[in-house]
């Protein structure tokens, strides 16, 4: 995956659709892939794990959801209405985005949690996925 250009948003003045300042803080990223791909991206922090992408948020916002085939070249924007709000009392770098890229559709069914994540990550074969991890950090301006 080439031209992934991360738009961290550490203060909710940068996100659109801000919600409430004690809400926290939200991850805002752009995603352009080098070959038509399907997509699933989890967040992980501390021992915790949500599903980025997909969610009926975006299925219904943004008309994209697991049956969505991400084109090549073209640039897909994630977060403008964010679906999960992070929030530290001091900063934290300990944040990673899971982005999964795979040529065939893949459903997530277990209960979501960081060893059932891994495991669907591992059972699609090598020359079927991508997984990339990118860290964030989060620090609350309050």
């Amino acid at each position: 995956m080439e031209d992934f250009s991360p738009v961290y948003s550490y203060d909710n003045d940068h996100v659109q659709n801000v919600k409430n300042k004690k809400d926290g803080c939200a991850v805002r990223f752009n995603f352009s892939p080098t070959k038509d791909t399907y997509l699933t991206i989890f967040a992980l922090w501390d021992d915790e794990v949500y599903m980025l992408f997909p969610h009926e948020e975006e299925k219904q916002k943004a008309n994209r959801d697991r049956n969505t085939v991400f084109r090549k070249d073209q640039e897909y924007e994630f977060g403008n209405q964010p679906e999960i709000w992070f929030d530290s009392e001091k900063k934290s770098t300990g944040y990673r985005l899971v982005i999964v890229m795979h040529k065939e559709e893949r459903t997530f069914y277990e209960t979501l949690n960081i060893d059932n994540m891994w495991k669907w990550i591992f059972e699609i074969p090598r020359e079927l996925k991508y997984v990339t991890i990118k860290d964030f950090t989060v620090y609350n301006k309050k």
